[in-house]
């Protein structure tokens, strides 16, 4: 299965305004959880404080994740996720919806997700914001380099096992969309 890469899904210039209300929003509300190296903010919070900017944004992915996976019956916006990371963290390599328990995959916390997309906030590498932070698929041997307004779309299950290398200086800004196609489990976005 292939991987979506849409380069300037948005603009630059919402980048920035995300980012700042990323900023904004994560010093107010209750639901942001922060440790030393990671601030994390349920996207629904941004609409709490007042700014709209992912609805139009979320739509789009949906669509687009659709439309890439021809996929045949609803799709559904299971939780929309925005994310700061600073020098020294990482995201282990994982599936979004399966586990290896000791060579066998089995189901996770969250079996219901089918697909996954994440939307970068800022650039990587020596003209970006930060240094690190690349988005890799081992088994598949790519390796995306974030930058700011591309889309990366991809399967929830083990075929898509997926790693973020250490951000090793600066600050990584990145939504972070997973998709499920029941209803039951569509995000509340209000």
């Amino acid at each position: 299965m292939d991987i979506l890469v849409e380069p300037d899904f948005v603009p630059p210039t919402q980048c920035a305004h995300l980012i700042a209300e990323f900023r904004r929003v994560s010093d107010l509300d209750a639901g942001s959880r922060k440790t030393t190296i990671r601030t994390e903010l349920p996207a629904v919070a941004l609409r709490r404080h007042g700014c709209l900017d992912l609805d139009p944004v979320r739509d789009r992915v949906l669509a687009r994740l659709g439309w890439f996976y021809r996929v045949s019956g609803s799709l559904y916006l299971e939780y929309t996720l925005l994310s700061e990371m600073r020098a020294g963290d990482r995201h282990v390599l994982h599936a979004d919806s399966e586990r290896l328990d000791n060579g066998v995959w089995t189901p996770n916390h969250t079996p219901f997700r089918s697909h996954a997309a994440m939307l970068y906030l800022n650039t990587s590498g020596p003209a970006g914001d930060y240094r690190g932070g690349l988005l890799r698929f081992p088994g598949m041997g790519r390796e995306i380099s974030p930058t700011a307004g591309t889309l990366v779309g991809f399967t929830s299950g083990r075929a898509h096992q997926h790693e973020v290398t250490t951000v090793r200086d600066g600050i990584r800004y990145a939504v972070a969309f997973w998709l499920t196609p029941h209803r039951t489990h569509e995000e509340h976005w209000s």
